[in-house]
């Protein structure tokens, strides 16, 4: 009996060990314990009870100091901001880029803000991103909604003149029957964009049938590679200043 006894408890022993063994570690998104310091969003958690997946960030820690950046010429200053953050993501990333890797986990790594996206993301991984070094939060992504627009009519005829165009007594030129019809202008800037919705109409080289003569209507100072008008410069200096000049809003 006490032989029968003894195997009996063995063979209950080996079972419970078994289950165990094969148990998740994490059954429950609620029952996960964060490393000290590490929060989680409850969007997180909630989303993957519900569906059993969850895409999260995974913010790490982000002291880094840039302050010698300061005392840099404008060429030194940004490469040593680049490499500094990229090296910082680098190594504080790793652990768990390569736990992501190894699971075949979906992710995309930012080194600018030094996170993770993890994508479909599953408990047992989402209870290992708590587990990381240098994690200092979990994040759900957050949606941003564009404010509907609303087309207006624009007025075609001006009803009012601007300050600054009545400093410069531009009315009185007006009353005299002179503006500015048939007077070519030009600047010499970065550029002109010449297809931009306040320019085309009164670009010199428009031929009114969808087709532009370019010939001697533009002048290439910066050897411009294209063998049309464009502006060099972003976000477009020279085309602001021509729509300064003869710009039509309407």
């Amino acid at each position: 009996m006490k032989i029968k006894t003894g195997h009996k408890i063995f063979t209950t022993f080996l079972l419970l060990l078994l289950l165990a063994h094969f148990s998740p570690a994490t059954t429950n998104a609620n029952s996960i314990q964060p490393q000290q310091g590490v929060t989680i969003d409850q969007a997180v958690l909630n989303e993957i009870s519900t569906t059993g997946t969850s895409t999260y960030w995974i913010e790490f820690d982000n002291n880094v100091d840039l302050s010698p950046a300061y005392f840099m010429n404008w060429s030194d200053r940004g490469w040593f901001v680049y490499k500094t953050l990229k090296d910082h993501a680098d190594k504080t990333q790793s652990q768990a880029i390569a736990y992501l890797q190894k699971t075949g986990s979906l992710y995309e790594s930012y080194w600018l803000s030094n996170r993770i996206l993890v994508i479909d993301s599953n408990l047992t991984t989402l209870s290992a991103s708590l587990q990381f070094n240098n994690v200092a939060s979990i994040t759900a992504p957050k949606e941003y909604s564009l404010h509907q627009t609303e087309s207006n009519e624009i007025a075609t005829e001006i009803t009012t003149v601007g300050s600054n165009i009545a400093q410069v007594q531009a009315p009185e030129a007006w009353a005299l029957g002179i503006d500015g019809s048939g007077i070519v202008v030009a600047n010499i800037d970065t550029g002109v964009r010449y297809t931009h919705d306040a320019l085309v109409a009164t670009y010199r080289g428009n031929n009114g049938d969808g087709t532009f003569t370019h010939d001697y209507n533009w002048f290439n100072p910066g050897n411009l590679d294209d063998n049309v008008p464009r502006d060099g410069h972003n976000p477009g200096h020279g085309t602001h200043t021509m729509g300064t000049m003869v710009g039509d809003d309407g």
